[in-house]
């Protein structure tokens, strides 16, 4: 579908996943393979209802894209689950804030992911707590790296929810969390990109 607007910058794309409805702009990000969204977004939402969450909580969606999985969480929780999603493409961000707008407590930040952790370190010393805290940090394929790895350790969120596309970089970044205190308690693969490792 594109908007009523004939300016091609401004043409997106309507999906729909865990029951909810997406604006994808132009140059935006949005998962391949047809089932794929719908298939993460259930394993995410599975994962948190495991580990056990606190919807008041300061949730955060890290490289949220769109808001696929921020939006998920009022799937599962309600509208009044309270979370930030945190992506650096402008235009995903507006699509965040407008697929997110039915959720009275969740925000849809456009920043770089380590400077909005930052931030978040910096608000701790005026009483921000992550310890009730889900995270779900889906980076892209280069992973989230040691500095956002490090940062994350820091806040200490309750629980870590990664979604990696590359077993590599989710390698890596597992090393230095597992280092930092984290255990893993579960773990899923899927073949969402054939004929690639």
């Amino acid at each position: 579908t594109s908007s009523s607007n004939a300016d091609p910058l401004r043409e997106f794309l309507r999906r729909r996943s865990a029951g909810r409805t997406f604006r994808i702009s132009g140059g935006g990000f949005w998962q391949v393979h047809r089932k794929a969204a719908d298939l993460l977004a259930k394993t995410v939402l599975d994962m948190i209802d495991e580990a056990g969450f606190n919807k008041s909580a300061n949730n955060l969606d890290l490289y949220g894209g769109v808001g696929l999985f921020a939006s998920s969480l009022a799937s599962r929780f309600g509208n009044e689950t309270r979370v930030t999603t945190v992506e650096a493409f402008k235009r995903a961000t507006e699509d965040a804030t407008l697929n997110i707008a039915d959720m009275t407590k969740a925000k849809a930040v456009c920043a770089q992911v380590d400077r909005f952790l930052q931030d978040q370190q910096r608000a701790m010393a005026t009483g921000a707590s992550f310890k009730d805290a889900t995270v779900v940090l889906d980076p892209p394929r280069a992973g989230a790296g040691a500095k956002v790895v490090g940062l994350l350790l820091d806040l200490a969120p309750a629980h870590i929810v990664y979604v990696a596309c590359d077993p590599v970089a989710l390698a890596r970044d597992l090393k230095a969390l597992l280092a930092g205190g984290y255990e893993i308690a579960s773990m899923r693969a899927f073949d969402l990109f054939p004929h690639t490792h």
